[in-house]
Formats: C-alpha cells, structure tokens, sequence
C-alpha cells in the first residue's frame, strides 16, 4: 500500500517537473500604432449607421442591357459516349424604345409607296343616284380622280360637295383599297323657277335654290320684280353659361321661306294658260293677265285664302272696268275687304 503511495507522488512530481521544464508561451505584444488604428475602427464602425434592405442579398450584379454569353448545345451520335458540342449565337434581349423604332424604319417606305404610287390613285371614281349632276361636273369642280385613295377624306369629301353642289340635298362617300371611291347622293327635286334680272334658278319645296339644268316643264315659272322676302334670322342657341354658343356656318341658304313656295303652288292654278306667275315685293304674287294689267294676291299662304271668292271679286272688278273703258295698271286682291286698283304700276 505504501508503495503505490510513493508511486503515485513519484508521477506527479514528474509531471511538475515537466511542465516547469517546457518553454512558456510568451503575451503578444502590440505596438502603439496597432492600437491606435485598432481603435479608430471601433470608432467608425460605433458610428455608422445600419442599413437595412428589405430585398433579398444578391451576390452578383446583373447587367440587363449587356449580351448574354453564347449557349453551347451538344448534339449526341450513335456512337456511345459520343457527341458534339456546337456553338449558338449570343441572344441579346431588345428594348421596346429599339422596337419602336424598328417598327417606325419598317413602316416608312410602306407609307411613301401608299402616298406616291399610282397602284393606289383614284382613277374612275362611282356616282350613285345623281340624274341633273354628272361625274364630269363633280371631278371639274372637285379634282376627284387623281388623288390617293388613302388621302381621301369621307367626312370632308360629303362637306365638300354639299358645299359645291346644293343640288345635292345628302352626300355620302365611301372609299376602299385599293382605288374604290364611291358617291351616293340624294338630289334636291325642283319645285320653282325663280327668274330675276335674266338670272333663273331652281328651287326645291324647302326653298334652297340651286342653278337650273335644262328645261324642266314640271317647275312653276316666277318672273320676280324685285328680291324674294327676307327670312327671318333664327335665334342663338344658347350655352351652358347662358351666353349665345357658336353656329356653325350652313352649307346652304335657303333662297324662299317654305311657307313662300307654298303660295306660289297655290297661285299657279288660277293663273290664265299662257302667262307665268309674278312677284312684287309691294303686292305679293300674282300674274300678268293678257289684257294689259298685272294681278295680285298676296304673298303668303294666308293671303292666298278663299280662292274662289278673290277670283269671283277679279272678274266683277274687270267687268265694271270694261264697262267704264278704264284699263288699270294694277289690280289687288290680298285684302277682300278692301280690293283696289291702280293706273300706274
């Protein structure tokens, strides 16, 4: 028992011994100048503030506009374990301001070849409807055959014609690739032939005058000693700010009132055969008759009333004329109540 006592003590003053033997490991020892930069990046690094990004850490800068790498592709043989590797041509990715302007270089010429090319050019354009207005008097006014079917405007085509051609009441125009264009229209259907100062125009029921084509034996025939009525001006509409709101400018004017054209229809029946329909803007309508004087009515569908009464009064004033051998001038009928007659006009 002793002698594993001495043994053990024996052991552990070896291993004292042993380590006091061993070299000790010196402390590090810095210098002054490690220090002090050790300590300005503490500094900087307390004063800093942290920033906090809320996308996902990328590890690599991606350059969206630079042209990928070329791809390789490997194509395999028959033989195993065999194959080819091919290169592909680099992909670059095109933005859509170089698709624009792509699209504009390949849409130029397309459009230079529509504007300038007689492929596209109007030649023998189509009027549909029209019998006193022919295709040579539209294209002498309004140069239709020649232009480009792609510059041919409807809208401002109809405006166009109305414009030239009141005998045209409606217009429409229709244009097609690669050189269609047709006219439709709706003429205007002569009521009156107004003649005045050796000048005869015809018009239609709404009282819109238009120049005389021909000879038409269906218009009543007005020798018109001085201008039509006035018509009236219609009021401004007017706008939201209770101010008068613009009118645009009429196509066409009417030369008679409607209610005008109406007492000439009334007139031309009792007229003797042989004489033609007269106005005066003192007397109204009325007719020459063939013994020297002129004869009035009035010149409104109003004055024009009871028909067979005025033309019983005519014949009882004529006769008492004749009987008394005066030849008047003039002779007034448009007040029953007050019929007279005139020597001089």
């Amino acid at each position: 028992m002793r002698r594993k006592e001495t043994e053990t003590n024996s052991s552990r003053s070896e291993s004292i011994r042993s380590r006091r033997q061993a070299p000790q490991e010196l402390p590090r020892v810095f210098s002054k100048a490690q220090i002090n930069q050790a300590s300005q990046k503490v500094r900087y690094a307390s004063s800093t503030q942290r920033v906090t990004s809320r996308r996902p850490a990328s590890t690599s800068h991606v350059n969206r506009g630079a042209v990928r790498p070329p791809s390789r592709y490997s194509v395999s043989l028959n033989v195993p374990g065999a194959e080819i590797s091919l290169p592909a041509l680099p992909t670059a990715k095109i933005g859509w301001r170089a698709f624009s302007g792509l699209i504009v270089i390949v849409l130029l010429p397309i459009i230079f070849f529509l504007l300038n090319s007689s492929t596209f050019q109007v030649k023998n354009f189509k009027l549909n409807g029209a019998a006193m207005v022919t295709k040579d008097d539209i294209d002498r006014v309004m140069g239709i055959n020649g232009i480009q079917v792609v510059e041919a405007q409807p809208d401002g085509l109809e405006k166009d014609l109305l414009r030239a051609f009141p005998e045209f009441e409606t217009a429409q125009v229709q244009v097609a690739l690669p050189t269609n264009l047709t006219i439709t229209v709706k003429e205007r259907v002569p009521v009156v032939a107004w003649r005045q100062n050796e000048n005869t125009v015809w018009v239609d029921g709404n009282g819109v005058a238009f120049g005389a084509r021909g000879e038409n034996p269906d218009v009543i025939l007005v020798d018109a000693r001085d201008n039509p009525p006035a018509l009236p001006v219609p009021a401004a509409p007017q706008g939201k700010d209770g101010k008068p709101a613009a009118v645009e400018d009429e196509t066409v004017k009417p030369l008679l009132s409607p209610e005008m054209v109406q007492a000439i229809q009334a007139v031309q029946p009792l007229i003797p055969t042989g004489t033609t329909v007269v106005y005066d803007a003192a007397y109204g309508l009325g007719w020459s008759d063939p013994r020297g004087w002129a004869v009035y009515l009035g010149a409104s569908v109003k004055d024009i009333h009871d028909m067979d009464v005025k033309m019983k009064m005519y014949q009882e004033i004529v006769a008492q004329l004749e009987k008394e051998g005066i030849t008047p001038a003039v002779i007034s009928l448009e007040f029953t109540n007050n019929p007279f007659y005139r020597m001089e006009p």
